[in-house]
């Protein structure tokens, strides 16, 4: 029983508790995150490549979380829990608009279409697999929107 009493204030003495910083979306851990207390740099932490930092003392008021490609976020105190998430900060353009000139076709792609035409068919579409369709990011409309919402949030 003394046992048990002893590891239970030396825990209390020692306490440190574990956070872990993640991305809001995917929910993995982000590693090399700058975790400032009280916005002096003297008491700045680094997560490590599991997102991980150790909180050893409540003696701040504000933790600042710095990443790259992360927006900064400030949390009080009673905020922090033991998962923070970070919103990733991309940087996109809404629509973009090209202008430009039809190219010149071929004498020899110009009388297919028009071999085609004559025939009452149409040009055949591509067939087979897009191999550059792996570079393109696709968001669903509904991803767009979580995220939206959670930036409106943060």
């Amino acid at each position: 029983m003394f046992l048990y009493a002893f590891c239970m204030v030396v825990n209390m003495l020692c306490g440190q508790r574990t956070c872990v910083v993640a991305d809001m979306f995917t929910h993995i851990p982000i590693g090399n995150v700058r975790v400032i207390a009280d916005h002096y740099e003297s008491k700045a932490v680094r997560t490590n490549y599991k997102g991980e930092f150790d909180i050893t003392s409540s003696d701040f008021k504000h933790l600042t979380f710095i990443a790259s490609g992360y927006m900064r976020r400030v949390l009080d105190l009673n905020e922090i829990g033991d998962t923070i998430f970070l919103i990733a900060n991309d940087n996109r353009l809404d629509e973009v608009v090209i202008y430009g000139k039809e190219p010149m076709k071929s004498s020899a792609v110009a009388s297919w279409g028009a071999k085609l035409r004559e025939q009452g068919k149409s040009m055949p579409k591509p067939s087979g697999h897009d191999f550059l369709s792996i570079f393109r990011r696709k968001v669903s409309a509904k991803k767009r929107r979580e995220r939206m919402k959670a930036i409106e949030n943060y």
